[in-house]
Order: C-alpha cells, then structure tokens, then sequence
C-alpha cells in the first residue's frame, strides 16, 4: 500500500521542528540532534535536548573533515545515559527491515538515523525534476537520513539535506518519500551494510525486537 494522506500529514507536523544540517558534509549531526529532541519531547526529559553545537562536539565534527564516526556512539550515550538512554548501532545481517520498521513504530525508542549510498543524490537527480547534484560532495560521502513510516511500497523519511536540495531552481520540496526496495538497496550500499543507529533505554537488546533476516 502506499503512504496514507494522514501518515503523510502526521509527518509533515512532525518534522516541522526538525533541524536541517548547515554545511553539505553535516547530515550526521544534524540528523542525531533532530532524534535527540524528538526523544526528549515525547519521554518530556528537556535536559536531554541538545543544541547543534554540542551535537558537533559529540560527533568530532568539523566542517571539511566530517565526524568520528568510531566515537560518536560511546559520546553520546556519554551525554544521555543520566536520562536512562543509550545508543544502539547495528548493521547487516542482524539489521533488516522488519526491524527497522519495528524500532520506528516502537514508543520507547527514538527514530533511527540509516546511511545511504552516495548514489542516492544521483537517484534523486532522476526523480526530483530541476534536481543536479554537486559532484563535490555528494557523489564520495555516504549519507543518513531519518526513517519514519515503512509500509509494503514505500518509506517516509527526513533528509537533512533539505536546505541544498531546495536552493536549486525549481525545486520546492526536498524528497521525502521512496520505493521502499530502492531505499533498501541505497541502505545496502557500498559502506557499512544496512547500517542504523537510534536510541533505546539502557538494556537494551536488539533482541528485543521481533523479525526475519533480509539474508
């Protein structure tokens, strides 16, 4: 089936507050902030909000130079293990879709962030009419995005690169819904296979959550 009208909308109201990256090579940060603050907001614990700026500090991030991306998982449960939170990364094989749409739908987690191929800007350029992307950046980094509604047909998610996609001309919106088995496959790119990072309560296993092997 394909995304609903009021799945859309509820997405629309939700993602209204969500911060979009500032740099081209931010998306990461960006992306653990906007899923730190939903978080907060929904358990209402506003001392686990973070600004962007210590976000970047948590990520090692510099402009140019991108994250550490090794160190961000251990700095930022560092941040939000008072708030009874840490951060889950998993990957391929024991990530798979089931369980992507298990960790969006479940209330006491936070949205997952997922990488995908650099391909993607490419795939964009196809659907996105006036879209080109920027050789420079976006065809030798991978990106994340943030999931949030999986269905039989297609996915809803935030692009925190939605600032560079709308400044080309003729282009109003930054894309946001996908053919889910494309989407997979970018998920399944050349970098770290399906690789997904959220928050969950201190504990927690990733057998916790029911599903099948994509494998």
């Amino acid at each position: 089936m394909t995304i609903t009208q009021r799945e859309e909308e509820n997405f629309q109201a939700e993602i209204g507050d969500f911060h979009a990256q500032h740099f081209e090579d931010q998306c990461y940060p960006a992306a653990v902030k906007n899923i730190v603050d939903r978080l907060a907001d929904r358990k209402d614990k506003n001392g686990m909000s973070m600004s962007l700026s210590d976000v970047n500090d948590v990520c090692g991030y510099k402009r140019g130079l991108q994250c550490e991306e090794d160190l961000i998982p251990e700095r930022l449960t560092n941040e939000i293990t008072e708030y009874g939170y840490e951060t889950v990364v998993e990957t391929a094989p024991e990530m798979n879709l089931d369980k992507l749409d298990n960790i969006i739908e479940d209330d006491s987690t936070s949205l997952p962030i997922v990488e995908l191929d650099p391909t993607y800007f490419d795939e964009v350029a196809e659907r996105v009419d006036g879209y080109h992307p920027q050789p420079s950046v976006e065809r030798e980094l991978a990106h994340v995005v943030i999931p949030y509604k999986v269905n039989s047909e297609e996915i809803l998610y935030y692009d925190p690169y939605e600032t560079y996609h709308k400044k080309q001309p003729g282009v109003e919106d930054a894309p946001y819904r996908w053919p889910l088995m494309n989407f997979v496959e970018l998920w399944s790119g050349d970098y770290e296979e399906r690789w997904t990072l959220w928050l969950a309560r201190r504990g927690y296993e990733l057998t916790d959550i029911d599903g099948t092997s994509e494998d």
